[in-house]
């Protein structure tokens, strides 16, 4: 990681100066990402608008691996940003600043998470960090630095070096994403449902259909929660969670996270039609 030396401070001078006269113009996120990139050793990096009520909207990208770019483009914005950790963290009540991905996810995210497995591994990252700040009521600007499995994980230094950065950094993405509204205001998609509203608005095979509560649990199985977590966050006990766990189960004829999350994949390829 780049150390806070005087010659190094005199570059994050000339790097913000940079971006505050291309802020709001289309060279503010080029000249973003050739600042960011290299003083963080960051192999991509995202930029987009979180909206609790739609679907991301993309702003700018730096993304040299065709594998992650396709994943991307073809299935983040369609489905992968319900399970994304970033977004559930965005969508709730949150201090703006730096997050390293393995703070923030579901308890089981990394190991039996079938968002893992299925989408985010698909990519080769083995790290993610992120500096995410509020728009307004339901929509935030994120920052996404990734890295790839050929570089080490992100430490808390260099988390602390983004979140150096904060005051200023959070001016210039707000400021920018609301440039990107005010000209996309007319164009935005219909509003979409969360993950819960989604699977409790599905029909099943055989015309099955679940509660609410199951809905919401079947949510937090799919996003990578634990038995334990899911209660906790819920507030009823384990054993409350296993009951519902199997009766959600029971009722869809499956035995496994894996086949509720190929489920989840079904709805969302109907939905998308």
């Amino acid at each position: 990681m780049t150390k806070i030396t005087r010659p190094n401070l005199e570059r994050y001078f000339e790097g913000f100066g940079e971006l505050l006269e291309k802020v709001e113009t289309p060279l503010f996120t080029d000249c973003l990402f050739k600042f960011l990139a290299p003083v963080l050793n960051a192999q991509n990096v995202l930029l987009l608008i979180i909206d609790s009520e739609r679907e991301p909207i993309p702003i700018d990208s730096w993304v040299p691996q065709d594998v992650l770019r396709d994943i991307f483009e073809k299935d983040y914005c369609k489905f992968g940003y319900l399970l994304d950790p970033f977004y559930e963290l965005t969508t709730a009540d949150f201090e703006d600043g730096a997050y390293l991905i393995r703070d923030i996810a579901p308890d089981r995210f990394l190991s039996h998470s079938e968002y893992y497995r299925k989408y985010f591994n698909k990519t080769t990252m083995i790290d993610e960090m992120s500096y995410v700040a509020r728009i307004d009521e339901r929509r935030s600007v994120h920052l996404s630095l990734g890295r790839y499995n050929d570089s080490p994980k992100y430490k808390k230094k260099e988390l602390a070096l983004l979140q150096s950065f904060s005051p200023l950094l959070r001016l210039l993405l707000v400021q920018h994403a609301k440039s990107v509204l005010k000209k996309i205001n007319k164009k935005q998609p219909p509003p979409s449902n969360s993950l819960k509203e989604q699977i409790y608005a599905a029909t099943f095979p055989n015309d099955v259909r679940i509660t609410s509560r199951e809905a919401e649990i079947s949510s937090l199985i799919i996003k990578g929660y634990s038995t334990i977590a899911i209660g906790l966050k819920l507030y009823i006990s384990p054993q409350t969670v296993k009951v519902h766990r199997r009766n959600i189960y029971r009722k869809l004829n499956i035995s496994s996270q894996a086949e509720l999350f190929k489920m989840f994949l079904n709805i969302q390829e109907k939905e998308k039609g």
